[in-house]
């Protein structure tokens, strides 16, 4: 089951009738993130889409540019289908996204009980069509959000492509002059000087453009950049399952498969299990069948 069919399964509660957040402490861990501790929901306007209008008409955000500041209730979320340790973001009882990958771990093994954070979420409205992005606070400091009512957080494409860009720049060059452990890590990724961070809107933007094969090429110097830079974890898998998409679109199957493999073999067991790449893997392997 992906997960836009376990949100679409899930009951959900009628924006007039939902129950308020639970009365719980404010996020009382300190996670001891190395980055912003405002850290952006998943599937926001992807899988909560519905939710989040439940919520935007609860609270009647109705104008063009919308902004709400909430307490929202982080509770752990074995069920989902995307990651074991998910962590299912509610605000006034409305399932409003979720935290993936290591966010997700980095609370479960602080506590496996809910707990409540501050919420941020921004919306922009054309007509009947909405866009938004929703930010929690993972510390237990007041707030200070990268963005605010005034200056509001990206929603168009091209504005999102060219800031997350710019972060990833900015991310690698900090990396790349920390000293110790960390600028090592960094150093060791570099291939003919690009760490694999900067290459991710890149490779958006000539998928977006159709041009295939240019992305290939930069998926397979960023997929090396990865294994360089693993230390002793798994590559970071985003750019070995853009391969596969690209290598399915050009109807290269055992071109999909080995770069799939190459991820597997290049990473632990305890990383392999439950993964994008296993579960893409399993599924070509079964169509084969």
């Amino acid at each position: 089951m992906g997960l836009k069919s376990w949100f679409s399964r899930r009951e959900k509660p009628d924006a007039a009738e939902a129950s308020p957040t639970i009365d719980l402490p404010l996020f009382p861990l300190d996670l001891g993130l190395p980055f912003n501790k405002d850290v952006e929901v998943s599937g926001t306007m992807t899988f909560a889409h519905d939710d989040v209008l439940a919520l935007m008409k609860r609270r009647n955000m109705t104008s063009e540019h919308g902004y709400l500041e909430a307490v929202a209730t982080l509770q752990p979320d074995p069920d989902n289908p995307v990651e074991a340790n998910a962590i299912e973001v509610l605000v006034d009882g409305i399932r409003v996204g979720c935290l993936l990958t290591g966010l997700g771990k980095s609370v479960r093994q602080h506590t496996t009980s809910p707990v409540n954070a501050s919420y941020q979420l921004h919306t922009f409205r054309t007509g009947d069509k909405v866009k938004a992005k929703a930010f929690v606070w993972l510390d237990n400091s007041h707030p200070s959000w990268s963005y605010s009512k005034s200056t509001p957080a990206p929603l168009m494409l091209d504005t999102r492509a060219k800031e997350a860009e710019a972060g990833h720049k900015h991310t690698v060059q900090e990396g790349l002059k920390a000293g110790g452990t960390r600028q090592k890590e960094f150093e060791n990724a570099l291939v003919g000087g690009v760490h694999y961070l900067e290459l991710v809107e890149p490779i958006k933007q000539l998928k977006r453009e159709g041009k295939l094969r240019e992305a290939l090429k930069l998926c397979y110097v960023a997929i090396e950049s990865a294994e360089r830079g693993k230390s002793g974890g798994c590559p970071a898998p985003f750019y070995t399952i853009q391969a596969a998409i690209v290598h399915r679109k050009l109807r290269e199957r055992d071109e999909e498969v080995a770069v799939l493999k190459r991820w597997m073999a290049a990473s632990p067991k305890r990383f392999r299990e439950g993964s994008r790449v296993a579960e893409r893997l399993a599924k070509i392997e079964l169509s084969n069948r």
